[in-house]
């Protein structure tokens, strides 16, 4: 089994039924991806259909993790287009339309604020960044055959082993 496949397409579709964990107004919610790297870099996404909302509850559920979190971590709100509940949404494809994040803006201070994209940027190439940018040890890409490479990086530059430290920083306040 390919890591990050599904394993079980028959489990992956039951849905979870939270009602009965409701306390007052509050109900459980769930996150499409969550990643971390050796608890130095958490990453979270959650991805709607073109158009559609993130719920409010959701949103706010994002924030206070983001918050709570005293490593660098990121939440990622992206979008697709694939209308068909029977194909595969392509996670690493979808479009980043808002961040939520509790690292340092320009070498300042914390500034907890969703940021809207100036430009369309895919989840693979947002993660890959952040990565680069704050985790100590960056793990090595794994090419996939099956998804389109992005072209700012060479198949055949070993990225991983130049000095990160010109591209990002760790912050040690983390």
């Amino acid at each position: 089994m390919e890591r990050g496949r599904i394993a079980n397409r028959k489990r992956a579709k039951q849905l979870r039924d939270f009602s009965g964990l409701r306390i007052g107004k509050i109900t459980p919610t769930d996150i499409d991806m969550s990643e971390d790297f050796e608890g130095q870099v958490f990453i979270f996404a959650e991805t709607k259909l073109k158009n559609t909302d993130l719920k409010w509850g959701q949103r706010k559920h994002l924030e206070y993790l983001i918050q709570a979190l005293r490593y660098p971590a990121v939440a990622y709100i992206t979008e697709h287009e694939i209308y068909d509940p029977e194909i595969d949404i392509d996670m690493a494809n979808t479009i980043v339309i808002e961040k939520f994040t509790n690292t340092l803006l320009g070498g300042k201070r914390k500034i907890y604020k969703w940021q809207v994209p100036e430009e369309e940027l895919l989840l693979c190439d947002e993660v890959r960044k952040f990565t680069r940018c704050h985790y100590r040890n960056p793990p090595p890409i794994v090419k996939n055959d099956l998804i389109p490479q992005p072209e700012i990086f060479n198949k055949d530059e070993d990225w991983i082993n130049e000095d990160w430290h010109e591209i990002g920083f760790w912050n040690e306040e983390f």
